[in-house]
């Protein structure tokens, strides 16, 4: 979704030969609340539903704006998956000599 030119809102999929994820949704943080991502997750569903039966994204349980949006839309909770985060550890710099 552009505003004056600028990107301020987007989704993408990457649709398979048996389903179709909404891949990515991001809203520029000054464009939030206007309904811009509900807009682009809508067009993103539309367009996958023409090559596939079955959309499904994934989302953090406490992402709550995203929620919103995906329920506006139709999306309803299906599947809980525990999900972790590694972290790395910090090397300690190198000196070399």
């Amino acid at each position: 979704m552009r505003v004056g030119g600028e990107i301020v809102s987007v989704a993408s999929s990457l649709i398979t030969e048996w389903l179709g994820p909404v891949a990515i949704v991001a809203t520029l943080e000054a464009h939030r609340n206007k309904g811009y991502a509900t807009s682009v997750v809508s067009e993103t569903v539309k367009e996958i539903l023409e090559q596939q039966e079955k959309v499904i994204l994934y989302v953090l349980a406490d992402n709550s704006p995203a929620i919103r949006v995906y329920s506006k839309i139709g999306f309803k909770p299906y599947r809980r998956y525990i999900y972790m985060r590694g972290e790395r550890k910090q090397v300690p710099e190198r000196t070399t000599y």
